[in-house]
């Protein structure tokens, strides 16, 4: 593959299926830069959109950077590429998160490609989880799409639903007691419009959802709590979070910053 390979549109159609990803808060904690003279696409956190008091060990943006990455790689694949992803390649930029070098395609990139007319589908649901259980079925594809991946996902049992419940209940009270959190929540929930037209990031209050008239009930706010791994650890399991369940079974380049999901490029 030839550095003039890769079409500037088409660099930015694959980073702007990178974005659709999620993100705590929809804060999009990403910047993507592409090197033409090696067909590579490097993605970065952005220390900027991190959140310092939610997300101390930023655990949180490295899973949706690692959701980003994953649909990079849904993209290439759409695109007739296969991008060779190596995680945290430079110990001395650690806001390098990986890079992906988009290589010709090989048969066992195929099956990426089902899953590209989901990405833009795609929107996350911060409403009360029901009491339906989950089928069988699907948590068996759930855990096939984890294991391609090279993770293990692990189902709770009852008594363990309840004690994690528990802890999200507790630091659910001791975040609406601490008031840096609080604002901090705030500056990423506000309305879709600003004195400057509408925000493409951030959380517009009316999707939070209602809460159960039971009593308190878990939403889906973001990333919390401390990590327990590292980021490459971090990248690998939200990247195996991000994929849906299998079906049965340039430096010197221009740099593409892409945060939200109508390709905005900057």
């Amino acid at each position: 593959m030839t550095a003039t390979t890769l079409a500037p549109g088409t660099v930015a159609e694959l980073v702007g299926d990178a974005v659709t990803a999620p993100s705590m808060h929809n804060a999009q904690p990403w910047r993507f830069v592409f090197r033409p003279e090696a067909d590579v696409v490097e993605l970065h956190g952005d220390p900027d959109r991190a959140m310092t008091r939610a997300d101390p060990s930023h655990r949180a943006l490295h899973l949706g950077c690692a959701a980003a990455l994953f649909n990079l790689r849904v993209s290439a694949v759409h695109h007739g590429f296969r991008a060779r992803v190596r995680l945290l390649p430079d110990g001395s930029r650690p806001w390098l998160l990986a890079t992906a070098a988009l290589k010709a395609l090989s048969d066992e990139d195929h099956e990426l490609a089902a899953l590209h007319p989901a990405l833009r589908r795609r929107h996350t649901s911060r409403f009360p989880f029901a009491d339906e259980p989950v089928p069988d079925a699907l948590m068996d594809g759930l855990k096939s799409a984890a294991r391609l991946e090279g993770c293990r996902l692990t189902v709770p049992g009852d008594w363990h639903v309840e004690t994690v419940l528990g802890l999200v209940r507790d630091a659910e009270h001791r975040e609406d007691i601490d008031p840096l959190v609080r604002a901090e929540t705030s500056a990423w929930a506000a309305e879709t419009r600003t004195s400057t037209g509408t925000r493409r990031d951030g959380i517009p209050t009316a999707a939070f959802g209602p809460r159960s008239s039971r009593g308190p009930s878990p939403v889906r706010a973001g990333g919390h709590g401390p990590r327990p791994d590292g980021p490459a650890l971090g990248l690998r399991a939200l990247r195996a979070r991000n994929a849906p369940p299998p079906r049965h079974r340039r430096s010197g380049g221009p740099a593409v910053g892409c945060r939200n999901r109508r390709n905005h490029l900057s």
